[in-house]
């Protein structure tokens, strides 16, 4: 996580924006190309990965998390629907709050 946050850091330093795609694991410097990277994934939501929370292997991040209730929302932009949680914390607080 400290890795992606520095790289995350330098991107939008250089860039103005930087989101990383953890399913293709590839970095998108553009916000309207993030959109439609998002949109992409979104028009294939059956061959979205099963996995939903984040992924931790030895204390290290494999996978971000994402919400399964976002992801169905269609009233929601692509990128909020693929909005990606690499703390386990946020990913539940998150998710909590779609049933309180």
């Amino acid at each position: 996580r400290h890795i992606l946050d520095c790289y995350k850091a330098y991107y939008t330093k250089i860039h103005g924006f930087a989101e990383l795609c953890f399913l293709y694991n590839v970095w998108i410097h553009d916000r309207e190309e993030w959109e439609g990277h998002c949109q992409g994934h979104i028009d294939y939501i059956a061959q979205f990965p099963i996995w939903v929370d984040p992924l931790v292997y030895d204390g290290v991040l494999a996978v971000a998390g994402f919400c399964e209730c976002c992801l169905i929302n269609p009233r929601l932009p692509a990128s909020a629907r693929m909005r990606q949680f690499p703390w386990r914390h946020t990913w539940y607080r998150h998710y909590q709050s779609h049933y309180e």
